[in-house]
């Protein structure tokens, strides 16, 4: 899909400019651009389906990845004054923590998910992205080339200042 609603935007873009050319009949531009957009139509309504969809599979799992951190919060609380004994901590703390992981994981998956279609939906094309991160990497280089900024540390005379 993320292929697909650029390819149409284009296609019917090239068709425009062929038309505007007359290198076409007026008949068969006013066909084929309204073939292109019933199929943008029906590929933007899956595409903010899948938006949708992803929103709130994301904010499910926000709710997981808070309880499990819950609950590695009350294993070190039991742990900690001797309620739960070693070996049942670590085991515990494993499962836990890889219940977090994947958590985490599939949040970030729709994340990068609902943010492509979304781009996608606003007009974003792969160049567009590319040229974005292209900048971004260089904006990143610069930053790294940057000294440290001065530490500037602020000391009051307690006696001489009246407190």
């Amino acid at each position: 899909m993320c292929d697909q609603i650029p390819l149409i935007w284009r296609k019917d873009q090239a068709l425009k400019d062929l038309n505007d050319k007359k290198k076409i009949a007026p008949e068969l531009y006013q066909e084929l651009h309204s073939s292109f957009t019933n199929v943008l139509v029906q590929l933007k309504k899956n595409a903010q389906v899948i938006v949708d969809e992803s929103a709130v599979e994301i904010e499910r799992c926000q709710e997981e990845i808070s309880s499990l951190s819950y609950a590695i919060c009350n294993l070190e609380i039991e742990h900690e004054i001797g309620k739960v004994d070693e070996e049942n901590y670590k085991s515990a703390f494993a499962l836990l923590q890889e219940s977090l992981k994947r958590a985490t994981s599939e949040k970030t998956d729709f994340e990068l998910t609902k943010s492509k279609v979304s781009s996608v939906l606003l007009g974003d094309t792969q160049d567009t992205m590319q040229r974005t991160k292209t900048y971004a990497e260089q904006v990143n280089v610069v930053a790294t080339k940057l000294p440290e900024p001065p530490v500037v540390v602020y000391v009051k005379e307690v006696g001489k200042a009246g407190i």
